[in-house]
C-alpha cells in the first residue's frame, strides 16, 4: 500500500466534512426562513393598515440555499 489509502481517507474525510457542512446550513436556512417569514407577513400587515403604503408581495424563501 502506498499513498493512495492516505489520499483516499482524507478525500473520504474531505467529503464528510463537505456533507455536514451542507446540512447545517440547510438546517441555519429552515429555521431562518420560519422566524423572518412570519415577522414579514406582520411587517406587511403594519404597513397596509397603519402606514397607508401599498402591500408587499413575500418571498416564500427569504434565504436562499444558493451557497452550497
Amino acid at each position: 500500500m502506498g499513498p493512495e489509502i492516505f489520499i483516499a481517507f482524507f478525500a473520504f474525510l474531505g467529503m464528510v466534512f463537505w456533507l455536514i457542512l451542507r446540512f447545517i446550513w440547510r438546517l441555519l436556512i429552515f429555521f431562518f426562513n420560519v422566524f423572518f417569514i412570519p415577522i414579514s407577513l406582520l411587517n406587511n400587515y403594519i404597513r397596509v393598515k397603519f402606514w397607508g403604503l401599498p402591500k408587499k408581495k413575500i418571498q416564500n424563501n427569504i434565504f436562499k440555499k444558493s451557497l452550497f
